[in-house]
């Protein structure tokens, strides 16, 4: 198994419109000439967050950190007399 990103940029090229189990035309390189086949193609399962959804959640982390810390500080600073 061979990932695409992987191969030569030559490789690449001539891969890249090729349908499944069909030959490809003679791919020339400095080891002699290739015919090259995709026998099967595996599409990775990728449920990655996009942009926003990072951008958000790095957001939320940075507000949860600012808060906690001010909270900290707060109760560092504070003066508490308690008279009976």
């Amino acid at each position: 198994m061979m990932k695409l990103k992987d191969t030569p940029d030559h490789i690449r090229a001539a891969l890249s419109g090729l349908p499944l189990e069909t030959v490809s035309a003679p791919v020339r390189s400095d080891r002699g000439v290739h015919l090259l086949m995709i026998c099967k193609m595996i599409q990775p399962d990728t449920n990655l967050p996009d942009r926003d959804q990072i951008r958000n959640s790095l957001r939320m982390k940075r507000l949860d950190q600012v808060s906690r810390q001010y909270l900290r500080d707060l109760r560092r600073d504070a003066f508490v007399d308690i008279r009976i």
